[in-house]
């Protein structure tokens, strides 16, 4: 199993008692695997690298953004 159906079958696998997500980057990964595991994945942990409120987005993708964020 490759790409990001792999990462939640490792999860289950190796069980570890945390996810630590390392950027922004890695945040879809993250939450798929949470989607995917639903109740069985452990928490997850993430570093947020790029700022809260970024003033180069329009209102539209600030607001999904936002969203993003909270989720």
């Amino acid at each position: 199993m490759l790409g990001m159906g792999a990462i939640a079958a490792l999860t289950e696998e190796i069980a570890p008692d945390i996810l630590f997500c390392p950027g922004n980057h890695y945040s879809a990964l993250a939450a798929w695997t949470k989607m995917r595991l639903g109740h069985r994945c452990p928490p997850i942990v993430a570093k947020i690298s790029n700022a809260l409120v970024r003033r180069d987005h329009g209102a539209a993708f600030a607001a999904a953004y936002r969203t993003w964020l909270r989720w």
